[in-house]
């Protein structure tokens, strides 16, 4: 659905910088469209335009040049070439800067990729190195530092709804060892998210997971429901003036199906009706719920791989339904050279996302975070996913630089 572009040109710019922190009140309803039959023929489709598309409609076209028209809206603000029409401090801004530099210098780099545009930086459970994992300001900041693709993984409350974590375990990234009420249902030292109806989650706050990370937002933010990820995505969307992209993981499907709540079936009942501004792509571990998802609801899929998994055999076997492999980054290499992970996927028409990247636990072999990712993208990953996306952003320009 296209976006109208508002007379308001300051204020245009200034979302197109993101979603602040504390931005995250009211929202638009959602349009609604309907996921399956002819929208799933549309998704299979050329690739979802990515950040390196943003640039499609330069100053003076008339039409833009993607052809799914999807990135026009963000060209039409003009926020990267400077247009008179824009306040003078608004072109100056950290989003302008930012667009500005795709337009000059990451449209025209000879990338690797499977559609031979930039990489996508995947915000790995949001901003997850800035703020406690899963959270909506982590996902709007996100947004903000310009990421592409926000990542949330699904798991069910005892009830069946779907909340944003990692594991179903809590203890890890939540207060609840503080909730004297939920001491009771300490199993083997944790707390499992399907022994708590949706209600009581919801009274939990998120904390930070990984030592040496700063835990001044620990106890702040609530667990968002997934419904609550895709009513923000939409509002955030709307303010942007572009779609925004979600990939959610559904955890261990067939564990959880054993204990009485599958996701799976809960997942498939969210999309049904999707705002016509949110794309949402599909990953998982285990290949018969990653089909169940995609038979129902048409949406993009990604087989996830882990280091010790037989990539040659999965492209094989699943290449003529999926549309991605999300990877362990250790995948991409066999004896510190390519091992022919990315070009054989590419050869079957499957993008590949590398996981994880993080500031501050570097992959063997490499000196450092900007080396690593560096490396990464030159092999033609399609996705990186970052704990810290400011960071692959600025090793995506760095490339285009040199």
């Amino acid at each position: 659905m296209p976006f109208e572009k508002s007379d308001d040109a300051e204020r245009d710019i200034a979302v197109g910088a993101g979603i602040t922190d504390e931005d995250i009140g009211h929202r638009p309803p959602r349009p609604v469209r309907r996921v399956g039959g002819s929208l799933a023929a549309a998704r299979a489709g050329p690739a979802s335009p990515r950040h390196g598309a943003i640039m499609s409609v330069l100053p003076g076209d008339s039409q833009p040049r993607d052809p799914s028209g999807r990135d026009a809206i963000v060209a039409a603000r003009r926020i990267a070439v400077g247009s008179m029409m824009v306040p003078a401090a608004v072109r100056s801004s950290p989003a302008a800067i930012r667009f500005r530099h795709i337009v000059t210098h990451e449209a025209r780099m000879n990338w690797r990729t499977l559609d031979r545009k930039p990489p996508c930086i995947i915000a790995h459970r949001g901003a997850s190195g800035l703020r406690p994992e899963h959270t909506l300001q982590g996902y709007a900041l996100a947004l903000t530092q310009g990421a592409d693709v926000i990542e949330p993984d699904l798991v069910p409350s005892g009830d069946g709804i779907l909340f944003a974590r990692h594991e179903p375990a809590l203890a890890r990234s939540t207060d609840i060892a503080m909730h004297a009420e939920f001491e009771q249902r300490r199993r083997d030292g944790d707390w499992r998210a399907d022994d708590f109806l949706a209600i009581e989650l919801d009274r939990l706050r998120a904390t930070q997971p990984f030592p040496g990370r700063a835990r001044d937002n620990d106890g702040k933010f609530s667990l968002p429901r997934w419904s609550a990820i895709l009513d923000w995505a939409a509002g955030a969307a709307q303010e942007r003036g572009c779609d925004v992209v979600l990939y959610p993981e559904i955890k261990h499907p067939t564990q959880l199906a054993a204990r009485g709540v599958d996701p799976v079936p809960a997942f498939i009942a969210s999309v049904a009706p999707l705002s016509e501004v949110v794309e949402v792509r599909v990953q998982c571990f285990e290949v018969e719920a990653l089909r169940r998802i995609h038979r129902e609801t048409g949406l993009p899929c990604a087989l996830l791989l882990d280091a010790d998994a037989d990539w040659s055999a999965a492209i094989a076997m699943h290449g003529d339904w999926l549309q991605r492999l999300g990877v362990h980054k250790r995948l991409l290499y066999r004896d510190g050279d390519d091992s022919g992970l990315v070009a054989a996927a590419h050869a079957a028409g499957l993008c590949v996302d590398a996981w994880t990247f993080r500031d501050d636990a570097v992959g063997e072999g490499h000196a450092d975070i900007h080396s690593e990712m560096a490396a990464a993208m030159r092999l033609g990953v399609d996705g990186l996913f970052c704990d810290f996306p400011a960071t692959g952003i600025s090793v995506r320009g760095g490339l285009a630089d040199s």
